[in-house]
Formats: structure tokens, sequence, C-alpha cells
């Protein structure tokens, strides 16, 4: 009987090796692209009186999300973007070596002097240049950015599409 036991139990064993798993295995999905900028435009007037704020972000992909504040109808904010759009290739890799090439000393001249354009409902712009050692930032309303260096020209030239 023992010997009829431990042949069956052996049976079931061969029989179990053989049942393949059909469970789906998951799919490694790809690490999200290296965001390399970010500019921030904050302020003005939007409707129930609160001040707006947009984002587009552009990734070393070739790809690119626009976004703006939303609120729920209870009031808590979120961010609203549209699908990743492409840009070009090659601008994804001028923008990366821009952006790794580029200091905030190379944009900056100097201290703000005007009058910020939030004040008559306009709106502040904010350039973070993302890098793995860490994030910069320059601000429109707070210091003069120079407009006319390259990296600065390719972003208003990405950003008029």
């Amino acid at each position: 009987m023992r010997t009829l036991v431990t042949l069956a139990l052996a049976m079931l064993m061969g029989v179990a090796g053989c049942v393949q798993d059909t469970s789906p295995t998951p799919v490694a999905s790809a690490p999200p692209a290296e965001r390399l900028l970010t500019v921030s435009w904050a302020g003005g007037l939007c409707p129930n009186s609160r001040g707006c704020e947009w984002r587009q972000a552009w990734y070393a992909d070739g790809t690119t999300v626009k976004g703006s504040l939303a609120f729920t109808p209870d009031d808590f904010p979120y961010w609203e973007g549209t699908d990743p759009l492409e840009y070009p290739p090659e601008d994804a890799r001028l923008l990366a070596r821009l952006v790794a090439a580029t200091t905030l000393v190379d944009l900056d001249l100097g201290p703000f002097q005007g009058t910020c354009p939030t004040a008559w409902d306009g709106a502040e712009a904010t350039y973070v240049l993302h890098r793995q050692s860490g994030e910069e930032s320059i601000s429109s309303c707070h210091r003069e950015i120079d407009f006319n260096h390259p990296l600065m020209s390719l972003v208003e030239d990405l950003q008029r599409g």
C-alpha cells in the first residue's frame, strides 16, 4: 500500500510539473524619460478669481507635455494636461546639450527692473533646468533673462511649435 501511495504522489507531482502557468507575466514598463526643461507661467486672472498657472515640460525622448492648473467641483487643485506630443529628435538632442552646458549665470542679465506682468493680468515665467545634479530655476519677475541665449531661443521656437 505504501508503494502505491508513493507511486500516486510521484505521478501527481509529475503531472503538476507539466502544468504551465498561464498567468500573464508583467511587462516591465520603460523608465520615464529624462525631463530636460520645464517652463511655468503663473499669474493673471482666471474664472472664479483664481490665479492662472500653466506648465510645459520637454523630455529627452522628444516628447513634451502641457498642462494647466484646474479644480475639482469641491475646489481641489490638480494638473490637467495634454497627452504627450512629439517634437523633432534633433531639437531634443540640441535641448539636452544646451541644458547640460548652460548655467543660470549664462541666462541672468541681473535683477529685474520693471513691473512684473502679474500686476496687470499678465504672467510670470519660470524656467527650470533639470539635471542629474539637481534643478536650477530662473524667474522673469526676479531676474532679467537673456532671451538671445541659444537655449532661450530654442525654447521660444519649441513653444511656438
